[in-house]
C-alpha cells in the first residue's frame, strides 16, 4: 500500500481504526535519537498488518494511525494481529511499545484526501480512551462484528460525546478487559440494568414506541401486561436503547422482593448508588434525582397499592429524570401514560418457539407437513413468550404432535417448570398466575373464581347475579381483574378470559367451598336467558335471538355437564328448557338419553317436569313410539295450563302442530293451530297470537294447498312486523309452493336464497335445504345432480350424526328423488353418490348453491 495514501477513499460504511502509542513522550525522553528507531519499526510493523489485511491508511502523523477497512472482520482480525506483533517486536533497551487502538463503525464523508464528519471524531475520542495494549470497539463495531470475543464496560461518554454509549474491550490472548484500568472516559453513566441473554423477538415496535415516549415529553410510561408476556425484558432493551438520552445513566429498581411501598425511596437510591441522608427518604430522593438525566426502571411493580403515592412527588419534581415501570396493572397517576404490552403475532410466536427449541437443540426443525400445527400450538399458548419458551423447551425430545396433545389434555403439566435461575412466579403458567392471584383482595377473588363458572363470556349483569354481591363491589373487582389482564373487554361490551387464565380461575372455583353455590347461580342465569329468548324474543326478532342462542351455547352446554352430576333438579329444568334452542343447533344428542329417561321415569310433579315433555315430545326420531311422545306433550300442556304458564302452553301446541302434521294427522294438528291461537288471543300474547296466525299459512303448505299458501305468505317479504319464525322462513316455504306447483327451477332458486342466509351453525336446516335443492333437480330431471346431493346429504348427516329432522314439507319429495335414481344407469348412480360422498359440511353447501344458480339461470324469484 502506499505510505501517506495514494489510494481511492472507500466511501459507505467502514470501520474507522485509530491508534496511537501511550507515553510516547516518555519514551521520547528514555531512548533520546533511538526514538526514531522505535517509530520506524513501529510504522513497519502496524503498515505491514494494514496491507496484509485491506486496509486503506488515510494519515499517520508522528506515532498515531488513521486506517479504515471496508470488511469490519478483517478490521478486527487487523488489530488482533498488529497487537500481536507490537508484542514480539525486538524493541531497543528491553522497552514495550504498548499502542493503544480503538475501532469504531460508521459512515464518514469524503472531502478531497481526507474523512470528515462525527464519526470521525467519535473514532478519535474512542481511541484516547483506550491504555496501551488495548484495542475498544464502538457499540456500532460490536453489531456489526457480533461474534467478536468482546466484553461489555458499559455505558461511558466521551470528550465532546457526553451522551453515554456502550463500549467493549476485544478480548485477545494475553489481554482481557480485568487487565487493564477503566478506559479513560467522562465520568460513567451509572447502569445496573440486567443483561438479556437471549435475543427479543416480536416486540420491536413496542420497543420503538416506548423509547420515542420516554425520549420525549412523556415523564412516567407503564408497560401493562399478565404475568410471562415479557415486561421484564422489553423494559431493559427499551432501557439499553436510550443509553445515549440519558448521561446520567440508567437504573433497574426490582420490585417483587419489595413489601411495602416505603422501602421504594431505598430501594432506588440503593440502584443509582445513592445514600439518602435525613429523615424523609422521600425528599431526600428528589433532592438527588432535581436536575439529572436518568432513566428508572420500575420492574414488577403490581403488589404495591400505594406505590402511586410515593412516586407522584419525586415524578412531578424530577423534570429531567424519565420512569418506565412494569406491572400488570396502572398505577392510576394523571402523569401515567399506558402501554399495553399484547401476546406476540402468529409469525413472532413461531420465530421465537423455533429460536427457543434451536438453543436446545440446533438441528431442530419443523417440516412443512407440521407447520400449521406449530402455528396452532402457538395460537393455543396465546402468543406468551413464557408459554413459547417452557413449549419450546420440550419439543425437541417429545416433538410437536405429542407436545400439542399433551397441551390440549393437561398445559400446565404438559410445559412444566421453567429454568431454576427465574424468579419462582416465572417458572411456569400456574405460578405466573398464582402470584397475580395473590394481589387480588377477597371480593376480587371471588370475581375471578365467578368468572371460572362461565363458558364463555358474560355481561356486568350476569356477574352481578352470579357473584351474589352488590353491584359496586362487583364492579370495583370487574375494573381490577381487567386492569391486570385476567379479564378482557369484547368488542361487543361482554367480558371473556384468555383460556389459559379461565383454566386457572375455574381450579380457584373448584377449590372454594361455595363452589355450588355459585354454579347454581350460573345455572339460573341461562336458564333465565335461555327462557327470555325463547319464550318472547325469538317470537319478535328471530334471526337476532337465535344469534344469541348461539352465543349462550357454550353456557348451556357447561351448565348441562355441572348440573347432571351435581344438581339433578337443576339439570332436568335445564334439559327440558335448553332441549329446544340444542336441537336447532344440533347439539342436543349428548343429552337425549337423559331426557327420555327423565321423561318416562315417574312424574315428581314440577314444572321441570313439563319442560322435559314438551321436549321430549318432539324428539323427532329418537323416540318412535308416536302415541308415546303424544302423551308427553298432552302431559306438558296440562301442567303448564294448571301453572298458568302461558308462553308455555303455546309452546307445546305449537310443537303439537308441527309434530301431528309431519307425522299424518293434520287435521289434530290443525286443530292444536287453531286452539292455541285462540289461547294466544284470550291471554293477550301478541307474539304467539301472531305466530299462530302465519302457522297458518305453513298448515296450507302441509295440507297440499301451494296456491293459497303462497299468496299468503308473499306478502311477509314486504310486511313483516313480527320477524317470528315462520316469516323468517319465508323463502323456504316459497320454494315449497314453487315445488308443489312444478317450478323446480324457481324452487331451487327460493331454497338457495334461504341457504345462502342461514348461519352455517344451523346444520340441520342447512341439510333441509340442501336436500330440497336435490329435490328440484329431480323435477327438472337432472337426476345425477340431485343423486349426488342427495348422497352428499346422507354422508354430511352421517359425520355430523344429525338426526332425521322435522319439517312440513311438500308430498312427493322422496318418491322424486326415488324415480331420479331410477332413471339413471346403475353406473351413472355410483358414479354421482362417489361424487356427493366425497363432500364434506362447507363444501357440500358450495356445491349445493352452485347447481341452485345453474338450474335456475334467468329465473327472477322476487
Amino acid at each position: 500500500m502506499s505510505h501517506g495514501g495514494t489510494r481511492p477513499l472507500p466511501e459507505g460504511r467502514v470501520a474507522l481504526l485509530f491508534t496511537d502509542v501511550q507515553g510516547s513522550t516518555a519514551l521520547l525522553h528514555r531512548l533520546g535519537d533511538r526514538f526514531g528507531d522505535v517509530l520506524d519499526e513501529h510504522d513497519r510493523v502496524l503498515r505491514g498488518v494494514w496491507d496484509e489485511y485491506d486496509g486503506v491508511e488515510v494519515d499517520n502523523e508522528g506515532d498515531a494511525f488513521f486506517v479504515v477497512f471496508t470488511d469490519h472482520a478483517r478490521a478486527v482480525e487487523a488489530v488482533t494481529v498488529a497487537q500481536q506483533r507490537l508484542a514480539t517486536a525486538d524493541w531497543p533497551d528491553g522497552e514495550q511499545v504498548k499502542v493503544r487502538m480503538a475501532l469504531h463503525s460508521g459512515e464518514p464523508r469524503i472531502r478531497g484526501r481526507k474523512y470528515w464528519g462525527v464519526d470521525v471524531h467519535y473514532a478519535a475520542r474512542l481511541g484516547s480512551a483506550a491504555h496501551g495494549g488495548q484495542v475498544l470497539l464502538s457499540a456500532d463495531m460490536q453489531s456489526e462484528v457480533p461474534l467478536a470475543p468482546v466484553q461489555s464496560l458499559g455505558l461511558h461518554g466521551l470528550k465532546d460525546f457526553p451522551a453515554a454509549r456502550r463500549i467493549f474491550h476485544l478480548h485477545r490472548e494475553g489481554a482481557v478487559a480485568a487487565d487493564f484500568p477503566p478506559p479513560r472516559t467522562l465520568a460513567a453513566a451509572r447502569s445496573n440494568l440486567p443483561t438479556i441473554d437471549t435475543r427479543i423477538i416480536g416486540r420491536a415496535d413496542v420497543i420503538a414506541d416506548l423509547s420515542a415516549r420516554l425520549s420525549g415529553s412523556d415523564h412516567l410510561v407503564t408497560l401493562i401486561g399478565p404475568g410471562g408476556m415479557g415486561k421484564t425484558r422489553t423494559a431493559v432493551a427499551v432501557a439499553d436503547s436510550l443509553a445515549p438520552e440519558f448521561p446520567d445513566g440508567s437504573a433497574f429498581v426490582a420490585m417483587a422482593s419489595l413489601r411495602h411501598s416505603s422501602e421504594v425511596p431505598e430501594a432506588i437510591a440503593e440502584a443509582i448508588e445513592e445514600d439518602l441522608q435525613g429523615v424523609d427518604a422521600t425528599t431526600a430522593l428528589a433532592a438527588h434525582l432535581k436536575g439529572r438525566r436518568l432513566l428508572l426502571v420500575l420492574d414488577n411493580a403490581e403488589h404495591l397499592p400505594d406505590l402511586a403515592e410515593v412516586i407522584a412527588p419525586l415524578v412531578s419534581s424530577s423534570a429531567g429524570t424519565r420512569w418506565l415501570v412494569t406491572s400488570q396493572a396502572s398505577l392510576g397517576l394523571r402523569a401515567e401514560v399506558q402501554v399495553r404490552l399484547d401476546s406476540l403475532t402468529d409469525d413472532a410466536a413461531v420465530e421465537l418457539f423455533l429460536d427457543r427449541a434451536r438453543a436446545r437443540q440446533p438441528d431442530f426443525t419443523v417440516p412443512d407437513a407440521e407447520r400449521e400445527l406449530l402455528v396452532g400450538l402457538c395460537r393455543e399458548l396465546d402468543g406468551m413468550p413464557l408459554a413459547l419458551e417452557l413449549a419450546a423447551a420440550r419439543a425437541p425430545t417429545v416433538g410437536l404432535s405429542r407436545l400439542a396433545v399433551a397441551l390440549g389434555a393437561d398445559p400446565e403439566r404438559a410445559l412444566g417448570r421453567g429454568p431454576a435461575d427465574l424468579p419462582e412466579r416465572q417458572r411456569g403458567l400456574q405460578a405466573a398466575l398464582d402470584w397475580t392471584i395473590s394481589l387480588l383482595n377477597d371480593v376480587e377473588v371471588l370475581a375471578y373464581a365467578t368468572c371460572g363458572s362461565f363458558a364463555e363470556a358474560w355481561s356486568i349483569d350476569d356477574l352481578e347475579m352470579v357473584m351474589g354481591q352488590s353491584a359496586p363491589d362487583v364492579w370495583d373487582a370487574l375494573a381490577r381483574l381487567v386492569d391486570l389482564a385476567l379479564v378482557v373487554q369484547r368488542g361487543d361490551g361482554r367480558f371473556t378470559m384468555p383460556e389459559r387464565v379461565r383454566r386457572h380461575a375455574t381450579r380457584v372455583l373448584e377449590a372454594r367451598e361455595d363452589e355450588a353455590p355459585i354454579r347454581g347461580r350460573h345455572v339460573d342465569l341461562v336458564l333465565a336467558t335461555v327462557g327470555r329468548l325463547i319464550q318472547h324474543e325469538k317470537n319478535f326478532r328471530f334471526r337476532a335471538a337465535m344469534a344469541d342462542l348461539e352465543d349462550h351455547l357454550p353456557e348451556i352446554q357447561q351448565a348441562l355437564t355441572w348440573a347432571s352430576t351435581h344438581d339433578s333438579s337443576r339439570y332436568r329444568m335445564l334439559l327440558g328448557t335448553c332441549g329446544w334452542c340444542l336441537s336447532w343447533f344440533s347439539r342436543e344428542r349428548p343429552w337425549l338419553d337423559d331426557l327420555i329417561r327423565f321423561a318416562r321415569a315417574d312424574d315428581p310433579g314440577d314444572l321441570a317436569q313439563a319442560r322435559v315433555w314438551a321436549f321430549a315430545g318432539t324428539a323427532y326420531s329418537e323416540v318412535q313410539n308416536f302415541d308415546e311422545r303424544r302423551a308427553w306433550l298432552r302431559g306438558a300442556l296440562h301442567r303448564f295450563q294448571e301453572l298458568d304458564d302461558h308462553p308455555w302452553v303455546c309452546e307445546v301446541y305449537l310443537a303439537t302442530f308441527e309434530f301431528e302434521c309431519t307425522h299424518g294427522d293434520q287435521g289434530a294438528g290443525l286443530e292444536a293451530l287453531r286452539i292455541g291461537h285462540e289461547y294466544a288471543e284470550n291471554h293477550d300474547i301478541p307474539g304467539y297470537a301472531h305466530l299462530f296466525e302465519d302457522s297458518g299459512a305453513i298448515a296450507l303448505v302441509a295440507a297440499g294447498d301451494y296456491v293459497g299458501a303462497e299468496a299468503r305468505i308473499r306478502t311477509w317479504l314486504d310486511d313483516s312486523p313480527f320477524a317470528n319464525w315462520a316469516r323468517a322462513a319465508a323463502t323456504t316455504y316459497l320454494g315449497d309452493c314453487a315445488w308443489g306447483q312444478g317450478r323446480f327451477a324457481e324452487a331451487a332458486a327460493w331454497y338457495a336464497e334461504d341457504l345462502r342466509g342461514l348461519p352455517r351453525s344451523e346444520l340441520g336446516n342447512s341439510m333441509l335445504q340442501v336436500f330440497a335443492i336435490a329435490t328440484s333437480c329431480a323435477g327438472l330431471g337432472e337426476d345425477a345432480l340431485a343423486v349426488e346431493l342427495a348422497s352428499g346429504c346422507a354422508r354430511v348427516s352421517g359425520d355430523l350424526q344429525l338426526k332425521a329432522g322435522t319439517a312440513i314439507l311438500p308430498g312427493g319429495l322422496d318418491d322424486s328423488m326415488k324415480a331420479a335414481a331410477e332413471r339413471l344407469t346403475a353406473g351413472a348412480v355410483d358414479a354421482a353418490r362417489a361424487r356427493g360422498g366425497a363432500l364434506d359440511y362447507d363444501a357440500l353447501i358450495e356445491r349445493a348453491l352452485e347447481i341452485a344458480d345453474q338450474v335456475s339461470a334467468g329465473i327472477t324469484v322476487r
